[in-house]
């Protein structure tokens, strides 16, 4: 329980209460706060001594009845002048007192209050109404009604609506009453929740009662007249009750009877009756009105029962009952008669409806009105019975439905199915992965069940295949086709009546399947070889165009060799030397590039075989004084290629220069080195040569010294000179004492001029004999002579000199022969053997050599005088020959090859290739490689430079040889010779034909290549990839589809570039359709029919016409509609079932065998009707639009015409007028008027002008728009200031009337607004809206709204207040001024904001320092200010607060200076110090 502290001998009653301090209750629960100050001033009645105080701190005490101790209240001391006493007991009796205390301490206790009883005050209840006010909610919005009062003790609350008493039974109700309010809140209002709210409050005390008026009573007997189609007119009578004011406005809405969304007819009708317009025809309506007065709205009176939008007349009867004409498998004729009756409009079309004989649901057989009597209704379901309804339709909509009819069954008459297209000529070719779809079209009833299969084999569907058969066709769908999908494709069709099957061709064509392995790599050198495969066992559907050959380099990288193979093998050229190399091999075609065929293992560039190991070393087998036998071992291993040879070295072991021991190589594994020099160290060593060359030396042999194997002889002994002669001598001599154990072989003479120191050698061969004849001496020169006797170990120490002897006479010249010995033996001359001596010198020859000539020749010379011999070795070769030579070579330019020539003969062999004469020097490009039984010529890209004879000639020691053979260079074949003509073409084929190429490449022209495309495609097709001849016909086009062709020639090199053909060809029949008939022409015209005639047409397109189809349509419809079911065989036809008086154009169609023509011009419109027959009023001059002055005449005319004439009736909206005072109505032939006198605001309407004869009817309409002055209908929210809070949008709508419209301005502050920015000006047909957006204080004032126009203006004053925070408070000031407290007060805001201020915030600054410190809040002008220092110099400051924020700061207070304290400040004694801070001593 709490109390707030009051002085008990100053009561306040409330009627003293300002209303500020009313709402300060409100806000405080009715607990009336009286400051201390005035208690004091009160109490101690010393108003001057209180004020001099300088209160600092107030100490409360309280005493309970009965008890004589005085208790603190509270422990701290408190600065305000307000306190609340807590933990009191309720129903006890207290008194109280307080302790001020200032800077000089405590004062005396106040004297005690009354004794006070903690209870509430007895009160009657008192409301405060200052902030109700009106509330405008929508409905299904929440709306309350908060009511502060005050009272004790707490009232009871009753509420009333419209003096109904509100209770708890109202689910959507919640009334509350709190201590200090009263409330209300209603959810989910409804517009019967409007009216007047009565609150009345009740207690011991009194009661009050407060009432809020709000809206007026609804209208009364709202109905609908004047009904003209898509318009009514809406009729009311006011509310009996008012609400209190003037009804000022009412408020129309209408919705469809279905709908739950109203929409606004109009939010501004001053009178109790609208025309309403936009209606749909024939849609029912519910209108609703509300009444608007100065408190609000009432609720709405709403129509009893849905309007249906209609028009004075009424709809046709009912039709004839449906009848069934003819029947199709998804389609039913039928036909029906007109009503008996048109109910007073012209029918304008029926509507037909449909049924399942199963179903109860009728659906639209046609979605247009259907102008005719029959119908042909699609889209059927095959076998299901159907029934049918028609209702006619006039102006007024449409009358009742007809009787069903009778169930039709939409069925055809059974047939055996029949494909209708030839698929044998529709052949096609598909690409792998791509999609292809066959679609077979037949006619059979019932549908057939379809069968495919695929070169005899059923297929069976999956999620690649699919099968479908509709109606019409049977679909096959391949959605990714294989390889494996070619073949014949055949369908069959089959039902209970009987069946038809077709085949055609599919050819998926795809990228090849890899070459065939293995890859085969032969003629392997350090710089080629030559690769070999198979073609693919699958070209994929198209010719291989050529293989890719791809080498893996030494880096590990696929390097493309050649991308134009055209065969199956390739010479790899440009190879690196002891490099490994893989291969592999990809085939082409027009579709792609195939998987690789690898090698298997890699190969190194080397030729296949190596040079041979070394021999072994040769070691001596025998040996004489000059000659060595030497042999040696063949080498380990010949390096895979045959030993052609030995090459034998020799070197004196003081020479470091090994010497060949032969010209040529040696075949065997010995040799016989001769004339070597006894008493020389040899050393030998032996390589073997094949094709890779020579091997490595063989090891060294042993050093071998040559010696005889015996002792030189003795010298021989008594040489003397027998016989001289001029210029010759004869010695003799005898055999030396010893022959040195080797047989005396010869011996040598030497002689010297006596006084020369040179012996010379007389004889040039060994002399057998002990004599001899030295020949060519000089006469009368004088000689010695010496010799020397010749064993197989040398040569002896030479004899003594003979006598010298003078040459005097001439010797006697013994006979001398000469004979030749083989390996030893002596040669029998004669045959092959013949010898020849010629001036010294003797010849052996030998004809016809064989192979056992072979060996050690020696000729001995010997006469009387002795004998000398020499050996010389016979080697017998073997001649080179070629044993194979290619023919004439043609060679594909670009390419490699290789051109192998098979030989025999011994090696080494010196090739020579010449072309045309001319030497070939070996190079890059073209060089050569001999093997042992054969000569490789290589030639890499093939130039058209390389054509010609060529000579290949070899040669070893042994003899030469040479053939030739001549190489052409061939190439690709040009292109066909054009053009390429394109005949016969029909729906499905045609005939292509070209002419041989001019270059055929240098080769045969095997075949030809042709291939088609879509002109919209991308990928030309093969069709044919192996055609002989220069003509093809082309299969399975499709009718309708262009095309283009390109012919390719082919020879064994490859395919040539393309022929191609210049314009599209277009797969169609032969003929054409015909061109369009002439134009039609209506020779007769009845009252339901019409005749037409036309000409046939100018072309008939190379094809007889057939006949011809007639359509029809109405003028103004954009359908054609078919007149005959079968074809018109005549150019004239008879036109039934028309509709009298409607307008008709038709046009006319040709067919022939290749199809209907275009159509022809449409004739002219031709009106159905009788030549006799009434015609309809027709409107000439229709009524125009009028405006008119009020209080002036108005006038309408028109001019309409018919036959008879037609009767005149006018209407002012639905209703009829006829002549009076208010309307004149006179015709003038066919010209019809209407003057209305002195019109006025409900004259305003649609006038119409009706004319009917028995023909029928016609009407023209206008309105009549009254010209006044602009008048402006401020709502009542803006007649006075409006509120709108800060941040939204302010939306001013302001109802208007005028015609013509008023010019609308705004203003404010003299300035125009227009829109953009901030804000949005909008005029409408009836109200001018300003809109400013994010609205804050600034937006607040008046704006006046204009509306002009050339009749007069209006204007308004419209008062906008936007509630914000507040404006900052006034003068800040104080007094009261102690040493540590003072009493601030200020002025209220001149502008609250809008809304009350809740708070006031105080700021303090302590001079001259800079900073603001809250001291407190109050809810009140004034605030006692603590805590100041005394003698401290400050300025104060205020702000303001709503709920809309704080304002900003009031203006700073003036500079106040707090008091300063009573007390003497008491100065320090000064001391003097020295230069350390201590006392001086020598000062006392």
């Amino acid at each position: 329980m709490k109390l707030d502290l009051v002085n008990q001998v100053n009561q306040l009653n409330q009627s003293q209460l300002n209303t500020r301090d009313s709402n300060l209750m409100h806000l405080n629960h009715q607990r009336l706060i009286v400051s201390l100050k005035t208690a004091l001033r009160c109490l101690g009645g010393h108003q001057g001594v209180t004020e001099g105080l300088n209160l600092k701190d107030t100490f409360y005490k309280k005493k309970p009845k009965g008890s004589d101790q005085w208790t603190d209240v509270n422990t701290s001391p408190i600065t305000d002048t307000v306190y609340t006493v807590p933990k009191l007991k309720e129903g006890e009796e207290y008194q109280f007192r307080l302790i001020a205390v200032n800077d000089e301490g405590e004062s005396a206790p106040s004297s005690p209050s009354n004794p006070i009883v903690i209870e509430e005050q007895p009160n009657k209840p008192c409301m405060d109404l200052g902030g109700v006010r009106d509330i405008t909610v929508r409905a299904g919005e929440d709306f309350s009604i908060h009511v502060p009062y005050v009272g004790f003790p707490k009232p009871t609350a009753s509420w009333f609506a419209n003096d109904k008493l509100l209770d708890d039974s109202d689910s959507r109700i919640f009334p509350q009453l709190a201590d200090d309010y009263a409330s209300i809140i209603v959810k989910n209002s409804k517009r019967s929740d409007s009216g007047q709210y009565r609150l009345q409050l009740k207690n011991p005390s009194g009661f009050d009662t407060a009432t809020i008026n709000t809206g007026p009573g609804k209208p009364e007997n709202l109905r609908a007249d004047e009904f003209a189609g898509d318009a009514l007119t809406l009729y009311w009578q006011p509310p009996k009750d008012n609400g209190g004011a003037e009804i000022t406005n009412y408020i129309v809405e209408k919705k469809e009877a279905k709908s739950q969304t109203w929409s606004k007819v109009s939010s501004y009708v001053t009178v109790p009756f609208v025309r309403i317009r936009n209606l749909t025809l024939g849609k029912e309506y519910d209108f609703r009105v509300i009444a608007e007065n100065q408190y609000g709205q009432s609720e709405p009176a709403v129509t009893s029962e849905p309007i249906r939008a209609r028009h004075p007349f009424d709809p046709p009867g009912a039709p004839g009952i449906p009848r069934g004409v003819e029947t199709t498998e998804d389609s039913i004729t039928i036909t029906w008669t007109k009503p008996r009756h048109d109910g007073g409009s012209p029918i304008t079309g029926y509507v037909v409806e449909k049924r399942l004989i199963t179903e109860d649901k009728w659906t639209k057989a046609s979605h247009a009105i259907v102008p005719d009597l029959n119908l042909k209704v699609i889209n059927l379901i095959e076998n299901h019975e159907y029934e049918f309804r028609v209702a006619a339709i006039n102006a007024a909509g449409q009358g009742p439905w007809s009787s069903s009819s009778d169930a039709i069954c939409a069925r055809a008459a059974p047939s055996a199915p029949k494909i209708t297209s030839d698929l044998s000529i529709r052949d096609m070719v598909v690409i792998a992965g791509e999609e292809f779809k066959i679609t077979v079209p037949y006619v059979a009833t019932p549908k057939p069940k379809a069968t495919w299969t695929i070169n005899g084999d059923e297929i069976i569907p999956d999620d690649r295949i699919k099968q479908e058969t509709i109606d019409i066709a049977s679909i096959f769908v391949n959605k990714k086709a294989k390889r494996s999908d070619t073949g014949s494709y055949t369908i069959k069709l089959t039902n209970s009546v009987g069946s038809d099957s077709a085949t055609c061709r599919v050819l998926v064509v795809d990228k090849p399947l890899p070459p065939q392995g293995p890859l085969d790599i032969s003629d392997i050198t350090p710089d080629n070889c030559s690769l070999a495969w198979r073609p693919p066992l699958d070209d994929g559907g198209s010719p291989i165009t050529n293989y890719i050959v791809e080498k893996l380099d030494t880096n590990g990288i696929w390097v493309k060799v050649s991308s134009f193979v055209r065969n199956t093998h390739y010479d790899v050229m440009g190879l690196e030397p002891n490099k490994k190399y893989n291969f592999r091999v990809r085939a082409e075609n027009q579709y792609g590039v195939s998987e690789p065929l690898e090698s298997s293992e890699p190969i190194i560039a080397k030729y296949p075989f190596t040079i041979p190991d070394p021999p072994g070393a040769p070691r001596v087998t025998d040996w004489d004084s000059s000659t060595i036998y030497l042999s040696w071992d063949r080498p380990n291993n010949d390096g895979g290629s045959r030993i052609q040879g030995y090459k034998l070295e020799y070197r004196d072991i003081h020479d470091a220069h090994w010497q060949s021991a032969s010209d040529y190589l040696i075949k065997e594994t010995h040799f016989d080195l001769f004339n070597m020099t006894s008493g020389h160290e040899y050393e030998f060593r032996v390589r073997a040569k094949n094709a890779a060359g020579f091997s490595k030396p063989s090891a060294s042999s042993s050093k071998f010294k040559l010696k005889g194997k015996f002792n030189v002889p003795a010298p021989p002994q008594n040489p003397k000179v027998v016989n001289v002669g001029k210029g010759y001598v004869d010695l003799t001599w005898e055999a030396p004492t010893s022959d040195g154990g080797s047989r005396i072989t010869g011996y040598i003479i030497e002689k010297r001029e006596i006084g020369s120191p040179l012996w010379t050698k007389c004889n040039d061969y060994n002399v057998t004999d002990n004599n001899y004849t030295v020949l060519n001496l000089t006469d009368r020169s004088e000689y010695e002579f010496r010799i020397y006797a010749v064993n197989a170990a040398g040569r002896s120490e030479p004899s003594n000199c003979t006598t010298p002897v003078k040459n005097a006479k001439l010797p006697e010249i013994q006979n001398q022969r000469s004979d030749g010995l083989k390996n030893g033996r002596e040669i029998k001359l004669g045959g092959r053997f013949r010898t020849e001596s010629k001036r010294g010198t003797s010849f052996l020859h030998i004809s016809d050599l064989l192979d056992i000539d072979d060996g050690d020749y020696t000729c001995e010379a010997s006469n009387s005088l002795g004998a000398v011999t020499t050996t010389a070795r016979l080697k017998i070769g073997t001649p080179p020959r070629i044993e194979r030579l290619p023919g004439d070579l043609y060679l594909a330019e670009s390419d490699n090859t290789k051109i192998k020539i098979y030989y025999s003969g011994d090696q080494p062999l010196d090739v020579t290739l010449t072309k045309n004469g001319q030497t070939i020097e070996e190079s890059a490009h073209i060089r050569y490689t001999v093997f042992d039984d054969y000569i490789i010529i290589f030639i890499k890209d093939i130039a058209k430079s390389d054509a010609g004879d060529y000579n290949l000639n070899v040669k070893n020691d042994s003899g030469s040889a040479s053939g030739s053979f001549t190489v052409y260079i061939t190439g690709l074949p040009g292109p066909p010779n054009g053009p390429l003509e394109t005949t016969d073409i029909t729906k499905h084929t045609c005939t292509l034909s070209w002419k041989p190429p001019s270059y055929d490449g240098g080769l045969r022209v095997t075949h030809y290549v042709v291939e088609r495309k879509d002109v919209s495609g991308t990928h030309w097709i093969t069709v044919s990839s192996s055609c002989k001849d220069t003509t093809f016909t082309v299969q399975g086009l499709t009718e309708g589809q262009e095309y283009l062709f390109r012919v390719m020639a082919v020879n064994d090199n490859g395919m040539g570039p393309p022929l191609e053909g210049v314009n599209p060809v277009r797969a169609k029949a032969p003929f054409d359709p015909p061109g369009p008939p002439g134009v039609p022409k209506v020779t007769q015209v009845g009252g339901d029919f019409v005749n037409l005639e036309w000409t046939k047409p100018e072309n008939d397109g190379g094809a007889r016409v057939q006949g011809y189809w007639i359509d029809k349509r109405e003028v103004g419809s954009l359908a054609w509609q078919r007149i005959n079911v079968s074809l018109c065989l005549p150019t004239q036809i008879n036109i039934p079932n028309l509709i009298e008086g409607r307008q008709y154009e038709f046009r006319v169609f040709a067919q022939n065998i290749a199809g209907i023509s275009e159509p022809s011009t449409a004739s002219t419109s031709v009106e159905i009707k009788d030549p006799l027959a009434a015609t309809p009023p027709e409107i000439i001059k229709p009524l125009k639009n009028a405006q008119c002055i009020q209080n002036h005449n108005a006038k309408f005319e028109c001019t309409i015409t018919g036959s008879p004439a037609p009767h005149i009736t006018w209407y002012k909206g639905a209703r009829e007028i006829t002549n009076g005072s208010r309307y004149h109505i006179y015709s003038e032939g066919e010209v019809h008027h209407l003057v209305i006198h002195d019109v006025f605001g409900e004259d305003a309407d649609e006038y119409v002008c009706r004319a009917v004869n028995k023909a029928g009817i016609k009407s023209t309409r206008a309105e009549l728009l009254i010209m006044t002055a602009p008048k402006l209908n401020i709502p009542p929210r803006f007649r006075d200031s409006a509120y709108f809070d800060k941040g939204e949008n302010v939306v001013i709508k302001i109802p208007f009337t005028g015609f013509p419209r008023p010019k609308i301005t705004w203003v404010r502050e003299g300035e125009i607004i227009e829109s953009g920015g901030h804000y949005h000006v909008e005029v409408k047909d009836r109200h001018a809206i300003l809109t400013i957006r994010d609205a804050s204080k600034l937006d607040s004032g008046p704006y006046r709204i204009t509306a002009e126009n050339e009749l007069g203006q209006d204007t308004a004053i419209i008062k906008i207040q936007i509630a914000d925070r507040p404006d900052p408070p006034r003068f800040p000031t104080a007094d009261n001024i102690g040493t540590d407290s003072l009493a601030l007060s200020w002025k209220a805001p001149v502008w609250d904001g809008g809304s009350n201020i809740t708070n006031y915030l105080v700021e303090r600054r302590e001079h001259p320092l800079s900073t603001w410190i809250r001291v407190g809040n109050t809810r009140l002008t004034t605030m006692a200010v603590s805590g100041l220092t005394p003698g401290h110099q400050y300025e104060f400051r205020v702000y303001a607060e709503n709920i809309y924020g704080r304002s900003d700061p009031s203006d700073v207070s003036n500079i106040i200076a707090t008091k300063d304290t009573a007390k003497k400040k008491v100065e320090k004694r000064k001391y003097e110090v020295d230069e350390t801070g201590k006392k001086d001593q020598r000062i006392p």
